[in-house]
């Protein structure tokens, strides 16, 4: 999809109309996220979020789709919902290791210190983790552990 293209290559204005008009020719879970996703890195959350929506109403066993409305809740800052739907996107798509991580920061925000470091935990056996997440994962640890 040209809408994933620009986004990968941070052309979001460009990005965010190709999303816009494969939703108007012929809406598709893709085109949903890839627009939810986009919203999320500018910090749209509500309008992210009726987009995750949307996506799942097409397709509810979509992983990704639940991932992005997690993120959209947590930072709408309704975290029982947040956290079902982080749940529900590790299940449904439990390669995405980036979803693991969002839940473990849905956990720091709740203070749930012990419950993020052990999911931060069961991450250090995978061998699919982007150098970028690995760090992440990293400086994550050492600041809920400073937490203790």
């Amino acid at each position: 999809m040209l809408g994933n293209i620009h986004l990968n290559r941070g052309e979001f204005a460009k990005a965010e109309g190709n999303f816009r008009v494969s939703i108007e020719t012929q809406p598709t879970t893709g085109a949903y996220r890839g627009l939810a996703w986009l919203l999320i890195q500018r910090e749209e959350y509500e309008e992210a979020l009726e987009n995750s929506q949307k996506a799942l109403d097409i397709n509810k066993t979509y992983g990704p789709a639940w991932g992005i409305r997690g993120l959209a809740l947590m930072n709408l800052g309704r975290l029982d919902e947040a956290k079902a739907s982080l749940f529900e996107a590790i299940q449904l798509a439990p390669k995405r290791p980036a979803f693991v991580v969002d839940l473990a920061t849905l956990f720091e925000n709740r203070g749930e210190i012990n419950e993020a470091l052990d999911l931060l935990n069961q991450l250090k056996s995978r061998d699919d983790l982007s150098g970028d997440l690995q760090i992440k994962i990293f400086d994550m640890q050492k600041r809920l552990q400073a937490a203790l």
